[in-house]
Formats: structure tokens, sequence, C-alpha cells
């Protein structure tokens, strides 16, 4: 594997981009990034590229695909992009489920009775 994405590569990373874009996630494949030829850089939800830095970064090597957590560092050793993919989609949506149940659900408020028409009290 070269320091680039193939084409059959970025086939698959516009799909993942794609799925992400549904879930109000970026991910930008930057040809001019500061470190790496070529790398996957994305947020998370409401990140703005050019005003936030990456959440995670995925980059090729000879050994295999790197993600990298902007918070963490390294995730896991040279991986396949199929697998880097899902390490990414895995973290996203465990933190998506989460940000969702800490959201109250929506009840109607207790009015006292008197408030309440004569035929919702009977």
């Amino acid at each position: 594997m070269a320091d680039t994405f193939t084409v059959s590569d970025h086939k698959v990373l516009c799909a993942f981009r794609n799925r992400l874009r549904r879930k109000a996630v970026w991910a930008v494949v930057n040809p001019l990034h500061q470190q790496f030829i070529e790398a996957v850089e994305i947020y998370r939800p409401f990140e703005v590229p050019g005003k936030a830095e990456p959440s995670w970064t995925m980059w090729p090597s000879a050994a295999g695909i790197w993600v990298s957590d902007r918070e963490f560092g390294p995730l896991c050793e040279p991986t396949t992009l199929i697998e880097a993919i899902e390490i990414v989609e895995v973290v996203l949506d465990a933190e998506i489920r989460r940000a969702t149940r800490a959201i109250p659900k929506a009840t109607p408020p207790e009015l006292p009775k008197r408030l309440y028409s004569n035929a919702d009290c009977a």
C-alpha cells in the first residue's frame, strides 16, 4: 500500500462520507494535509472543517491505514480501510446514542385540575 489512497479506496470513502453526511458529520479527504500526503479528516456532529480540529484523522501508509483520535492519539495498529472506517463509525454511533439519551423526553405539563375542562376530568 502506498502513502495515498487508491481509486477503489476513494469509492469506499465516498460511501463512508455519504453515510456520515446523514448524521451531520463532515468527512473530508485532504490532499494537502500538514503531515501526510493524503488524509481523511472526520469531524464530530456540527463541527465544521476550518473552524475545528478534526476529531479523527485516517491516513494510508505502507503498513495499512492509521486512525488517530484528536484526544487520545492513535487508536490501533495499521489496519484495512474498512476496519478503520468501522472504528470511527462505532465511536460516532455510541456518542450519538449517548447524546440522544441525554435529551429529556417530552411530557405534558401537570396542570391543576381546575384548569382542565370538564370533559378532561370526567
